[in-house]
């Protein structure tokens, strides 16, 4: 009895030392993946400003299936909004910014994460654009500080497979103009 007590207490003051180092550790986290897309900036920017085609290359789709997406009144451009729900979380997006062909920051809020502020660069590059996807933010608790430090290992996979798909969809588009005067 006095082992397992012991053995309680351990494990109980284990747990309270890590809290407590959670809640020392800042819970600010900083993630950002980049690639290089053969197409031109306005191409890759179309694909990321209308949440619609989000369905073609974004990972959360591929990592949780259970999940339902309900979109705004607006799907594209600044105040376009989505919501949804899954299994794994449930949470919402809004474009808040944009600079057309160049620039987009989005608002995404979960009841697991808070506010993360997404952003998005297109970058005129040699071969293509430059594509840089970043999430920035801070989780609050006891657990906070530990979950941001790991926060680039979890999201890594997600941003490479989400940039590698955007690559693929935005190198196989047309812009509208392009569609247009090709007979499409």
């Amino acid at each position: 009895m006095k082992r397992l007590r012991f053995l309680l207490l351990v494990v109980g003051g284990f747990f309270i030392f890590a809290a407590l180092i959670g809640s020392l550790l800042p819970g600010r986290y900083d993630v950002q993946r980049s690639t290089t897309v053969s197409a031109p900036p306005q191409m890759v920017y179309e694909q990321v400003i209308d949440l619609r085609k989000h369905e073609a290359w974004a990972p959360w789709r591929k990592a949780d299936p259970s999940y339902v997406f309900h979109y705004g009144d607006r799907t594209r451009g600044i105040g376009a909004t989505m919501t949804w729900q899954g299994e794994s979380s449930s949470g919402g997006m809004r474009i808040a910014k944009a600079t057309p062909g160049r620039f987009i920051e989005n608002r995404l809020h979960s009841p697991d994460m808070g506010e993360t502020i997404g952003t998005w660069t297109f970058e005129p590059h040699p071969k293509g654009t430059h594509v840089t996807w970043r999430f920035r933010g801070d989780i609050a608790g006891p657990v906070g500080g530990w979950m941001a430090i790991f926060m680039d290992v979890m999201l890594a996979p997600f941003f490479e497979d989400g940039l590698k798909d955007l690559r693929r969809v935005a190198q196989a588009a047309k812009l509208p103009a392009e569609a247009s005067a090709s007979g499409r």
